[in-house]
């Protein structure tokens, strides 16, 4: 079966029927006599055929991603998400909703408190441990108490903005916020002590679509208060690395890591199939990299090399001409370099 959704993923596999052999089971008596026989079904683990390496994600698109399983059930199955279980997900398909586009905001909470966390990973809803951390983010007479600032980590699905609100700041000391993006800076705002700690401001900057890394830091010499942290519109934290396990009496298999990630620069490949195999986006798709009469983009539907010539997957076409008829076995829509046909 194959899983389609629109607005959501879904992950699914294809069973498909087997022959299964029998082997003959004896019974004998204390004489060494055979009293009944019958013959025993014989179940091997389930198997694994092709699986995509990689898988588009557009936002509020259509995605279908399958591994090809075959096997005898009943099966068991369980859904990893970056090499761990996801709760719930043990059926042969698996759906994650789409961000709807709402904004993401949260504080923290804490008051004069040493923090005991600085990264988080933002997906969507509030990261867990937020609220007990200190809102006073300090500079460098009280540097131990948020000593590395706080660092997000996002995936927006579309371009979208983040902003940071300081409700206060130290009347004794200079106080001095600074945004990285991705290790840029790209907010450096000076809170002079002399101005009487008094201010309730909101900075924003602007993120275009993908991963980004957020850093909060006060590189001034006393400390401001955070308010509200708002990721807009919210980022969406199912991308990374699915697989299956599905399983049955006989044993289990482990489909191989199938990523799914955002097409950034609309070319029709994921951003992470591009930078595995040529380090960078923009990689046209009807160009043919290896100069194997395949198309990255045909390569990226295969699973195959787009940079190794060796790599990719013949079709095969057939034709006949008056009253003949020519036939392939196996008939395939596509088959490995090598295989006989």
């Amino acid at each position: 079966m194959r899983g389609c959704f629109i607005a959501t993923f879904v992950f699914g596999l294809i069973l498909n029927s087997l022959y299964i052999p029998a082997q003959t089971a004896f019974n004998y008596d204390p004489s060494g006599n055979v009293v009944t026989s019958s013959n025993v079904a014989v179940i091997s683990p389930p198997a694994l055929a092709f699986t995509p390496r990689f898988a588009l994600a557009e936002p509020n698109g259509v995605l279908s991603v399958c591994a090809p399983i075959t096997g005898v059930g009943p099966f068991t199955y369980q859904w990893l998400f970056n090499g761990a279980g996801i709760a719930g997900a043990t059926n042969d398909s698996f759906a994650v909703p789409i961000s709807s586009g709402a904004a993401l905001s949260f504080a923290p909470g804490g008051g004069w408190v040493t923090a005991t966390q600085s990264v988080f990973s933002v997906g969507s809803s509030v990261p867990d441990g937020i609220a007990g951390l200190p809102c006073y983010l300090q500079g460098a007479w009280h540097k131990e108490m948020t000593p590395s600032g706080y660092t997000f980590q996002t995936v927006y699905a579309q371009p979208g903005t983040f902003s940071v609100q300081v409700v206060g700041t130290s009347p004794a000391g200079d106080a001095r916020l600074v945004v990285l993006l991705d290790g840029s800076a790209v907010i450096s705002v000076l809170f002079p002590g002399s101005s009487g700690g008094s201010t309730n401001a909101t900075y924003s900057l602007n993120v275009p679509t993908g991963p980004h890394t957020i850093v909060l830091l006060n590189s001034g010499t006393d400390w401001l208060i955070l308010g509200a942290l708002t990721f807009y519109p919210y980022v969406w934290s199912a991308l990374g690395n699915y697989q299956l396990v599905a399983a049955n009496s006989a044993g289990s298999v482990t489909t191989a890591v199938i990523n799914v990630s955002f097409d950034s620069d609309h070319n029709g490949l994921p951003d992470a199939w591009e930078l595995a195999y040529f380090g960078h986006l923009g990689v046209d798709p009807n160009a043919d990299a290896d100069r194997d009469g395949i198309s990255n983009y045909i390569e990226y539907l295969d699973g195959s090399n787009p940079t190794n010539a060796a790599s990719f997957m013949p079709r095969l076409n057939l034709s006949s001409q008056g009253n003949g008829s020519v036939s392939a076995s196996p008939l395939q829509a596509r088959y490995d370099l090598n295989q006989t046909v």
